[in-house]
């Protein structure tokens, strides 16, 4: 079995990494669980554990809204948390000019559901997780944080393409592997 996913790869940028190594350092003493910069992803589909045998069929359906799908772009603008404000569970970027995103999501979840694979019961909130919160205690420098980034703009980002990507967890973190790419028409 492998643990897969399939998602968007959003290549490295100066003000991204900037962002990440200034979030870092204000909250370097709370237990935070960053996303390494080479990890950071938009995830189309969560699959989970996969049987071998389910790998070609999943492959065909994301090959077949490939083919549906056309390329876009989207801005990735500001910040913001999910969960309490007070104990966040997630630090994320938002994404602007979302309706390619939301139209590519839209078209892998009716190719997949033939499979068994519906759509996530929440509705789908297009974003770049940069942290997850174990526990957080300045969160003072978390507010400054977000206030400072709110309305920052970090690029312009187009997507030709979507990734299938095999999540290998390690105690350092989890290592994603791509295993199959998708051109979109």
């Amino acid at each position: 079995m492998k643990r897969l996913f399939t998602a968007i790869h959003i290549p490295l940028a100066d003000p991204i990494t900037e962002a990440l190594e200034h979030f870092q350092a204000v909250l370097a003493g709370d237990r935070i669980n960053w996303v390494s910069p080479t990890n950071i992803h938009i995830t189309l589909k969560f699959f989970g554990d996969t049987p071998m045998r389910d790998e070609p069929p999943i492959k065909n359906a994301l090959e077949a809204a490939g083919k549906e799908a056309k390329p876009f772009t989207f801005r990735i603008r500001g910040c913001g948390t999910f969960g309490n404000p007070r104990m966040p569970r997630v630090i994320w970027l938002g994404i602007e000019e979302a309706d390619g995103l939301i139209r590519l999501y839209d078209t892998i979840n009716k190719h997949l559901k033939p499979l068994g694979h519906k759509p996530d019961k929440k509705v789908f909130v297009p974003h770049l997780t940069i942290a997850r919160v174990k526990h957080l205690a300045n969160y003072a420098g978390l507010e400054e944080l977000l206030a400072e980034y709110a309305e920052e703009d970090f690029g312009e980002v187009t997507v030709d393409r979507f990734t299938l990507y095999q999540s290998i967890l390690k105690p350092t973190g989890p290592v994603y592997r791509p295993e199959f790419n998708v051109l979109m028409c």
